[in-house]
């Protein structure tokens, strides 16, 4: 009992370490849907995007999402923008920002030869954050990583599918 008070402190400051990402401007927090997953499904890659209160994201240059080279899902492109993703731009104090109310979806395939398992799909986010108070803009990027599992068996289509 007496190293309860050690352990909430320690609590407290890995998640204020941890949640942060580093110069604390966005945070991005990735799922996947389904996160059990068979060959040929489809699927989609879900990103929340939690943005410093003090801080407006830059449609322009772009706002680029990529992963890193992944064995079991495949991508329609190498890397996708704002545009790409249709994320909503709203003008902020006479400028435009990104808005990210809604989470962004990027779909993917389960490829044919995807190995049975847990993986971890790892990614990041080049951005533009702008200060309007501080009359700074600066390019950085955010990372993020999601879990998710995988079977051998493969897909059927629903056309496929027998009573």
């Amino acid at each position: 009992m007496r190293f309860r008070p050690f352990i909430s402190v320690f609590f407290i400051a890995a998640v204020a370490l941890f949640g942060q990402t580093p110069g604390g401007l966005i945070r991005v927090e990735a799922g996947i849907s389904p996160l059990r997953l068979v060959r040929g499904q489809e699927g989609k890659v879900l990103l929340k995007v939690v943005v410093r209160r003090d801080i407006l994201i830059s449609p322009h240059p772009a706002f680029t999402i990529e992963f890193e080279p992944n064995e079991a899902l495949v991508f329609p492109k190498p890397f996708f923008t704002a545009t790409d993703l249709n994320a909503e731009v709203a003008a902020v104090g006479g400028r435009q920002a990104l808005s990210f109310k809604k989470p962004l979806e990027i779909p993917f395939a389960v490829g044919a030869k995807a190995p049975r398992g847990v993986h971890v799909l790892k990614g990041k986010v080049t951005y533009y954050a702008i200060s309007p108070a501080e009359g700074w803009c600066r390019k950085s990027t955010a990372r993020f990583r999601a879990t998710y599992s995988t079977r051998t068996a493969m897909a059927v289509p629903d056309d496929q599918i027998q009573p």
